[in-house]
């Protein structure tokens, strides 16, 4: 063995391991619901740089770096304790990698799979990153539609907003010192507010505006990205004893985006993977935002296509056992239904140039599933509909099309003042 050929083997032996270790990692890092199986798999990767010894990597040494991979997929099978659509995935991968990895050692083309990675990745790398600065993709830290709105003078979202949380949820100012009830408000990410910073939230407006009737009221923000109702009501009842509702207290459910979002029917394996696999819908957005090519090739795969669904009968089942356990707690339940860009009248033309970015798909499921889900809540007591509000409000609140600015949140939170007055005074 010349100097020459033992340094091309001495760098390829390692970074041939790597890929096979990536490769095997990776299908379940994005479809593993667990998170210690991925560093299982390390062990794999540390165990086959060990074999120092060996000129080649060998039947055996493949056997045992296999038999790793296929133990790690049997800890994950008796982790989740259920054989549904994940797990027969998972079986799938379990008979998938351990051949892959044999076939890829036995038939010896170790460096040629280095060899044409690397020269793979070096050309997808430049095109894309010249494609990149083509685009004007100023960098990876703003979204397109971040530059969308800047080109169209669309309300500018904080690049660091302030965000706080006091007791695993998030803070609401001018909190008074003392209180004697609560408005605990539920939702998804229209809650949260995290476009916003902490005193610009949809609760921390409510609160500024209670405080104006000098009531001993305290405010508090249960928004959480992507919840619906069935989980705003797992949240509330899973609260801690002492943080239940109490006598006195409101509870406001501001719902109606999420929930039809779980109605929505991905035609595309992709989508349906992103909405059950929360690494792999991670995965899937870092490269539609940060790679040109990719994002392409994931619209000419049908990325982001949907339907409306008929799933919403367990959207009653929620707000209704949600109300009885409010009332139950002597508390008042108030559910709302809340605005989208798309129930919104007089729209502006930036507004309609923003819904152009999201295709007909999405409008044409939300006006089948939304006036279901109207329906549904407004057949409830106290129940309120604010799909209306943002109707005479310019320039747009519309970060997107649901999420808005502080004015946008003022606006939701004097809706829910208004209708949560008659109870605290």
């Amino acid at each position: 063995m010349t100097p020459k050929t033992y340094k091309i083997k001495l760098i390829a032996k390692p970074i041939l391991f790597l890929l096979v270790t990536v490769f095997s990692i990776t299908p379940f890092w994005m479809f593993s619901r667990q998170s210690r199986l991925p560093y299982l798999l390390i062990l794999a990767f540390v165990f086959a740089l060990s074999k120092k010894n060996s000129q080649k990597f060998n039947l055996v040494t493949s056997l045992k770096l296999s038999s790793l991979v296929l133990f790690a997929a049997i800890v994950e099978l008796f982790q989740t304790a259920t054989f549904g659509y994940s797990n027969r995935f998972l079986l799938f991968l379990i008979v998938l990698l351990p051949i892959s990895i044999l076939i890829i050692f036995q038939f010896q083309f170790g460096k040629i799979l280095v060899i044409n990675f690397i020269v793979f990745a070096t050309v997808l790398m430049t095109t894309d990153y010249v494609l990149y600065r083509i685009n004007s993709y100023t960098s990876g830290e703003v979204s397109e539609l971040e530059i969308f709105r800047q080109n169209n003078n669309g309300p500018l979202m904080a690049k660091t907003p302030i965000i706080n949380f006091t007791g695993r949820i998030r803070r609401t100012t001018d909190q008074q010192p003392t209180f004697e009830n609560r408005i605990l408000v539920f939702g998804g990410s229209t809650i949260f507010c995290g476009e916003v910073d902490d005193s610009q939230t949809v609760t921390s407006h409510l609160q500024r505006k209670l405080n104006q009737l000098d009531v001993n009221i305290r405010v508090e923000n249960y928004g959480q990205v992507v919840v619906d109702a069935v989980y705003s009501y797992h949240k509330m009842t899973s609260l801690p004893k002492e943080r239940l509702p109490k006598r006195g207290d409101i509870v406001v459910f501001y719902v109606g985006v999420n929930d039809a979002g779980s109605s929505f029917v991905y035609p595309n394996m992709i989508d349906r993977w992103a909405a059950y696999y929360n690494n792999y819908s991670s995965l899937v957005g870092f490269i539609d935002d940060h790679s040109v090519i990719q994002s392409n090739l994931l619209s000419l795969a049908g990325r982001g296509r949907m339907t409306a669904g008929d799933s919403t009968s367990g959207f009653l089942q929620a707000l209704k056992d949600s109300k009885f356990v409010s009332e139950s707690l002597g508390a008042t339940f108030i559910p709302i239904l809340q605005p989208t860009i798309y129930t919104k009248l007089n729209k502006s033309k930036y507004e309609e140039s923003l819904i152009a970015t999201y295709g007909t798909d999405l409008e044409v499921a939300l006006a089948e599933i939304y006036p279901k889900l109207a329906t549904k809540l407004l057949s409830l007591p106290n129940s309120s509909d604010a799909r209306d509000i943002f109707d005479q409000l310019q320039p747009s609140p519309f970060f997107d099309w649901m999420h808005v600015d502080s004015r946008g949140n003022d606006l939701i939170a004097s809706f829910i003042f208004e209708r949560i007055k008659p109870f605290v005074t």
